[in-house]
């Protein structure tokens, strides 16, 4: 099966054609109808003949089958709009050439094409929406549409993105859509209807001037705009019209099969569009949120003979849509994709390989997320390099030095995924890669955030690799940037002297290696008295935040233990840790005693961060440890000195996925049983009319009895559901809230300080803290949205500090 016809059977979700064919239908038919399917769907792949021929003569087979078939033909072209639109000139070249044969068959496609777009704007597939809007604009250049009813329908939009009380990410949408059209159609209506066109802009431009861009700040990948402005989407697609439009609209992408048939088009009647009626705004329907153009190379950077278009140059917007509707298409096939990408029709006229990295790293670093599985990025471009061994690694290489140099004023979770991908990409090419140039970063402060890059990025390969693997690849120089060989720490191994608690450690482990019971090892525990210090006691940092009604050392001893018990691989560390839930149990049940369980945890495995957060994560799991105790103690005074690590943050993230996932669980779970109660339901409905008109009254009345008793049973689960779900909702709304008000804590004492001691409060912590908070809010918005007017009126007051305030504002402007 060909490529394209895949698609067109994969992605076909508008319901517009039931795979399974009743055994009823004639064989003729069958036979019929796929043939046809299969002719549409591949026309415009390679071919003997002319792409004009091979239109021409599908034309003429259509309209010989057109009326037995018309209604098939007609969905199938409708499908293939938006799911093979990188072929969307070639289907509105052969719409126009059977509009030519018949005028009926152009005004139902037509009837049905607007009829598919109001269901796809009313039930929020707005990219789908978009390309159906782009083809219909792109129908005026085979004389299908009447110029006026086209202009007319762009204004209903502008006029919709106009109204009062209305989301600007629902108005920024319709702009979206008319200026990503106008490529297609800009030069025809400017031909046909100047002075309307002129109109419509002009009203474009002033919504543009007018629009709240608060968000841009919080989007951007780099807060600077050297050597490249970062420019938000709609500003710099305005930009690039306005270029086209200078240039009397002409470009040099867009292949237009119709102009061959322009003299045949030319005796077609047109179509008037039909009256539209936009679907209104509902605040269930989630519209896209805006973005901010990912920019990293420019023509210096390319080869001359094939230069990257300048920035506000429409061919560099048209290269761009290109790439990304096929990253898009293929996303599912990475080898697929790479091949596609390769082979794009814009190869031959610009330096490709350059436009497709910045594409898939401003696909990667996309705020608030990406688009895709994140993994999918890298494995994309490992099969880029793959397939283009003479031009992609040198480019892929540029790019990582041009972000590595850049990465002062790099947006930290932008950071965050840099880190992510390098250390993947490196774990696919045995870590090779050009160090040396690396070695002066080595002198400098751990602050500095390229030292704290490479750092962190030796961490991530720890835990793909072997020590000794990363030892032997880097230069000697560099070697103290790479962390210490990842061990777990006992305490009571370690130690010259007897430590505090040290035989009754002795006799746990004797007890765990004979197979003592519960009973037993927890009366071995209580040989610790509650009063006995805490080996924390005199630590600075940790020692005043201990609770002193807690059994501090028998925590600690307990906790290394078991933790020792499960040293030798992960699985052991699990079996371990749900092998002693009874003792779990017992000794840590307060808050307090959580938070000391979480120290003894990092004392063990502090120097693995990834250990120390699958102990963790397994310890929530097992509700040994509440959400809110693990974000507590990651704001504590006593993890300070972790506060700017990689790690830390991943396990914050980490933990506030965890209660989501537990929330989306228990509502599913809930959904379900609803679903399974109405099934019930109908079945009693039935047993009972079954009942009524039966004899057999013992046999139907005891079915009966049963379906009720089963009833009841699921009705009281719901309940129970019904009551988790409740309680989900809370913990996780208190958990963010948990989130906020330490966020604003540490940052009001950091304020309070500066100003106390008459230094700048504008530090690095204080930067980075800011964002780490600003990227909470992005990546949790859509949770975070149900309880926003409760943040405000809660947290973010007018008289908190005005940065903390402004980052809360740019999140309100997200779909403001």
């Amino acid at each position: 099966m060909s490529d394209y016809r895949k698609r067109y059977r994969d992605y076909d979700s508008d319901g517009s054609r039931d795979r399974k064919r009743p055994r009823s239908n004639a064989s003729h038919n069958v036979d019929v109808e796929d043939r046809l399917e299969s002719l549409i769907t591949r026309v415009g792949e390679k071919s003997s003949s002319s792409l004009e021929s091979n239109l021409e003569g599908l034309a003429s087979v259509l309209e010989a089958d057109m009326s037995s078939y018309k209604q098939r033909v007609l969905q199938i072209l409708c499908t293939c709009v938006t799911n093979l639109p990188e072929k969307a000139t070639i289907y509105s070249t052969l719409v126009g050439l059977l509009n030519e044969k018949s005028f009926d068959f152009g005004a139902d496609f037509l009837d049905m094409l607007m009829s598919n777009l109001k269901e796809v704007i009313s039930n929020g597939r707005f990219e789908r929406g978009r390309l159906m809007i782009r083809f219909l604009c792109d129908l005026i250049n085979c004389n299908f549409l009447v110029a006026a009813s086209l202009i007319s329908f762009l204004e209903g939009f502008v006029n919709v993105a106009l109204e009062q009380n209305i989301p600007q990410v629902r108005s920024d949408w319709f702009i979206f859509t008319i200026l990503s059209s106008l490529p297609w159609c800009g030069r025809e209506l400017a031909s046909k209807k100047p002075k309307e066109l002129d109109h419509l802009l002009d009203e474009i431009e002033m919504y543009l001037r007018r629009r709240d861009k608060l968000h841009v700040k919080a989007l951007r990948v780099w807060s600077s705009d050297k050597p490249h402005p970062q420019e938000e989407y709609l500003d710099c697609l305005w930009e690039q019209v306005k270029t086209m439009r200078e240039d009397s609209w002409q470009e040099k992408h867009i292949r237009r099969p119709y102009q061959a048939f322009h003299s045949v088009m030319l005796k077609a009647l047109p179509h008037p569009i039909p009256s539209f009626k936009i679907p209104a705004h509902n605040d269930i329907i989630k519209y896209p949120l805006p973005s901010v153009v990912f920019r990293i190379f420019d023509y210096t950077d390319a080869p001359e003979d094939k230069p990257i278009p300048g920035a506000h140059a429409i061919e560099r917007y048209l290269v761009e849509e290109t790439i990304w509707r096929i990253i898009n298409t293929h996303y599912k096939d990475r080898k697929e994709c790479a091949q596609q990408l390769l082979n794009c029709s814009a190869k031959s006229r610009v330096s490709i390989e350059y436009v497709i990295l910045e594409i898939i790293f401003g696909a990667m670093f996309r705020l608030p997320e990406p688009e895709h599985i994140f993994v999918f990025y890298g494995s994309l471009i490992i099969e880029l390099c793959k397939l283009n061994q003479s031009l992609m690694p040198g480019c892929v290489a540029q790019t990582v030095e041009i972000l590595f140099e850049r990465l002062n004023t790099m947006n930290i979770t932008c950071i965050d995924r840099f880190i992510d991908w390098f250390s993947y990409h490196l774990s696919n090419f045995s870590y090779k890669w050009s160090w040396d140039d690396w070695i002066p970063y080595v002198d400098h402060s751990p602050d500095d955030n390229k030292v704290r890059f490479i750092s962190e990025v030796l961490g991530k390969c720890q835990r793909s690799t072997y020590q000794d693997k990363l030892v032997s690849t880097l230069p000697s120089e560099m070697q103290s940037l790479l962390p210490e060989a990842t061990q777990g720490f006992f305490r009571f191994e370690a130690a010259e002297n007897e430590e505090s608690g040290h035989a009754v450690v002795r006799k746990l482990i004797d007890g765990i290696k004979t197979k003592k019971d519960t009973h037993d090892l927890l009366g071995v525990l209580y040989e610790i008295p509650a009063s006995d210090k805490s080996f924390y006691a005199t630590d600075e940092a940790i020692g005043p935040a201990i609770d002193n009604n807690i059994a501090a050392l028998r925590i600690e001893c307990f906790v290394l233990t078991i933790l020792r018990a499960g040293l030798k691989s992960i699985s052991h560390t699990y079996s371990a840790l749900t092998k002693f839930h009874s003792l779990f149990t017992e000794v840590i049940t307060t808050r307090s005693e959580q938070m000391h369980c979480l120290r003894a945890v990092r004392e063990f495995w502090g120097r693995n961060p990834l250990m120390m957060l699958i102990v963790i994560d397994k310890m929530v799991k097992l509700q040994y440890i509440q959400c809110s105790t693990v974000v507590n103690w990651i704001f504590a005074k006593e993890m300070e000195s972790d506060f700017m690590k990689f790690s830390t943050w991943e396990l914050l993230h980490n933990t506030l996925k965890k209660m989501m996932k537990h929330k989306a669980k228990v509502k599913e779970d809930l959904e379900d049983a609803h679903e399974k109660l109405d099934v019930l339901i109908d079945k009693a409905k039935k047993e009972e009319q079954r009942h009524e008109e039966s004899d057999e009254e013992e046999n139907d009345e005891s079915k009966y009895d049963m379906t009720q008793a089963e009833i009841e049973r699921r009705q009281e689960e719901i309940e129970e559901l019904t009551e988790k779900v409740e309680t989900a909702k809370k913990d996780q709304k208190e958990l963010f809230l948990i989130v906020f008000q330490r966020f604003t804590m540490i940052i009001s004492e950091h304020i309070a300080e500066c100003e106390k001691e008459g230094v700048k409060v504008a530090n690095l912590w204080y930067r980075y803290t800011l964002q780490r908070l600003q990227e909470i809010f992005l990546l949790y918005h859509n949770e975070i949205d149900q309880y926003a007017d409760k943040i405000e009126k809660l947290i973010f007051t007018p008289d908190i500090a005005p940065h903390i305030l402004e980052v809360f504002k740019r999140y309100k402007s997200l779909r403001s």
